[in-house]
């Protein structure tokens, strides 16, 4: 493997960074090289980020993981979105400062995990119209959060450490299985051959009982 290369993102060795075509909006790189530019994070599924490069890291992670999901079943990759990942993290950053919080109602029906405090931004469809998305067809939002190790008696395997984007994809695909998951919203979106685009965000926080955690986001696209 040329690894020069695979640095400068030149996936299909054409001397063009793929990964700059990919990143920038979603839709000029092909379904190949979006899969490509996140497979090199797969190292990161199983770490709860503590560091500013640890954030970036399990962002993409997170997105390396809803991939495999979506090529396991014959669907396209989803292409990362700078415009989605950049409001999905302000998003996180917001909810990690107060992950337990309670929140208004909304009518769309989402939960607390996508409220956000911020004046203008405070649900999911007020986000993506302001983040220089544009007009988009059909978008969706999945949430999670959490830290320390897990039971087993909330759908991620016992021994599994909350926080990292590992356990949030687990549980976003396996809660709720009852009726072939039928009420499961999270798998839905993510296996949703609609979306084209997605934008990863985590934000950081240590939860009560003084365990690394963190918060994740993926908002879904398309144009």
């Amino acid at each position: 493997m040329d690894t020069t290369k695979w640095a400068a993102g030149d996936f299909n060795g054409d001397a063009k960074s793929d990964l700059a075509a990919s990143w920038a909006n979603g839709s000029t790189a092909g379904a190949e090289d979006c899969q490509k530019a996140e497979e090199r994070y797969a190292g990161y599924v199983d770490k709860v980020p503590q560091t500013a490069a640890d954030v970036t890291n399990a962002e993409h992670a997170l997105l390396h993981l809803v991939n495999v999901e979506r090529s396991q079943r014959g669907l396209a990759p989803l292409c990362f979105n700078g415009h989605l990942a950049t409001a999905a993290r302000a998003h996180s950053e917001n909810w990690a400062t107060a992950p337990d919080r309670s929140c208004p109602s909304n009518p769309n029906w989402f939960g607390c995990g996508h409220w956000d405090s911020r004046a203008g931004y405070a649900w999911p469809e007020d986000r993506i119209a302001k983040s220089g998305y544009g007009g988009y067809r059909t978008m969706s939002e999945n949430t999670q959060n959490g830290g320390g190790r897990s039971d087993g008696r909330n759908v991620v395997p016992a021994g599994w450490t909350w926080g990292t984007p590992k356990a949030a994809v687990h549980w976003w695909m396996h809660h709720d299985p009852e009726n072939n998951y039928a009420n499961n919203g999270h798998r839905r979106a993510i296996l949703d051959p609609r979306f084209k685009d997605a934008g990863p965000g985590v934000g950081r926080y240590t939860d009560g009982d003084g365990n690394r955690a963190a918060t994740f986001t993926l908002m879904f696209g398309a144009r």
